[in-house]
């Protein structure tokens, strides 16, 4: 199925994760070239990693972003963004 963009998507999620923004970015560009619209968070996800790569944003500002969603304790939320804040 190569025209279909979930597993491009999850393999650009991968790759953040695993802390290798280039091929993150690399694999959202390719999601948006499938989806041109838009696929999930796709759209965000390639702004918010380009501008960090452009220095526009401190490396690791998205990772910390999305770590919001996981993180169900409220202390640990308000110190996410205290330092998203910074």
């Amino acid at each position: 199925a190569r025209s279909w963009p979930y597993p491009v998507y999850d393999m650009a999620f991968t790759y953040l994760l695993k802390g290798d923004t280039e091929n993150a970015r690399k694999y959202y560009r390719k999601t948006l070239e499938l989806a041109p619209r838009g696929f999930f968070t796709a759209l965000t996800a390639l702004d918010a990693l380009d501008r960090e790569a452009r220095g526009d944003l401190p490396p690791g500002t998205y990772l910390t972003y999305l770590s919001l969603e996981w993180t169900k304790d409220d202390k640990e939320q308000a110190a996410i963004v205290g330092r998203l804040l910074e």
